[in-house]
């Protein structure tokens, strides 16, 4: 062999700690069950904030539009 072809080696078990890091970090990207109970819950919360805007306005529309006839009325 020529001193040319001097690779330079790796350290031992450099690719088995970098494929240990990247499977931990996929691990660490996976979403338990508790997870998908949480994020089912927040879309629900936010749902139920949705509705009661939704009602309020309805309810705030309503009220305008039976309060306003009889003041005009009322007035003449």
């Amino acid at each position: 062999m020529t001193p040319t072809a001097n690779h330079a080696v790796p350290e031992p078990g450099k690719f088995r700690r970098a494929v240990s890091a990247i499977r931990a970090f996929l691990q660490a990207m996976d979403s338990t069950s508790f997870d998908y109970t949480l994020d089912r819950i927040e879309r629900l919360e936010r749902e139920v904030l949705r509705l009661k805007d939704q009602t309020s306005l309805s309810s705030c529309s309503a009220l305008a539009t039976t309060v306003a006839p009889t003041q005009e009325g009322q007035g003449s």
